[in-house]
């Protein structure tokens, strides 16, 4: 039971994130998933990475928009 409302937790956690950035950015859902997919794209071709574990975070830092990720790298691609 408990595992299973950790997880519960977790998923609102990451919801609630989500939500938080869209509005601090101004961007809607579709565009943020629009740039996250474009992100994976640009980078997947360099390198193996894990998709399920993409982090983006549009924030305000010193007075202006800073866009930050997280990205798992798996290993390189071979190109």
């Amino acid at each position: 039971m408990s595992w299973f409302h950790k997880a519960t937790n977790e998923i609102a956690k990451e919801r609630l994130t989500f939500i938080l950035v869209q509005d601090r950015s101004q961007l809607s859902p579709a565009v943020m998933e629009q740039m996250k997919e474009e992100l994976v794209a640009v980078i997947g071709r360099y390198f193996d990475i894990d998709k399920a574990q993409i982090q983006l975070n549009v924030e305000r830092q010193e007075g202006r928009q800073v866009v930050e990720t997280s990205i798992p790298i798996n290993g390189l691609r071979h190109l």
